[in-house]
């Protein structure tokens, strides 16, 4: 798997590879909690042009594992979605109202212009 994960000044970005499944998103998920700056910048996941070869039933259960390995007291809020193909813009929204419980803001974009906006504002 080539994911992408690079800090920016004023968020970080999570770039999958094309084709990316499941146990890749939440291998992801793991790397991404333990990188140094995790605690303090917001995050911007960059979806391809590709499938992403994921179950709806999937979604509650990336919801879960965030929430329960989510790290307390972080000074990010922010996770923007920038997904590319209407089947990941739809994912992405099903995966917005299904984590709208968890302690950061999920929100769902289709240019990465909208979604630095929304990050950094």
């Amino acid at each position: 798997m080539d994911i992408e994960i690079s800090i920016q000044e004023d968020y970080i970005l999570v770039e999958p590879p094309n084709g990316i499944n499941y146990w890749e998103i939440l291998e992801c998920i793991g790397r991404l909690m333990n990188m140094d700056g995790y605690r303090e910048k917001n995050v911007i996941w960059e979806f391809h042009d590709g499938p992403v070869m994921i179950l709806y039933d999937d979604l509650y259960k990336i919801r879960n594992i965030i929430k329960e390995h989510y790290i307390k007291n972080v000074k990010r809020n922010k996770t923007a979605i920038l997904a590319e193909t209407g089947l990941q813009l739809g994912m992405a929204g099903e995966f917005a109202k299904i984590a709208k419980d968890l302690p950061c803001d999920i929100r769902v974009f289709s240019d990465m212009r909208s979604a630095k906006d929304w990050i950094m504002g």
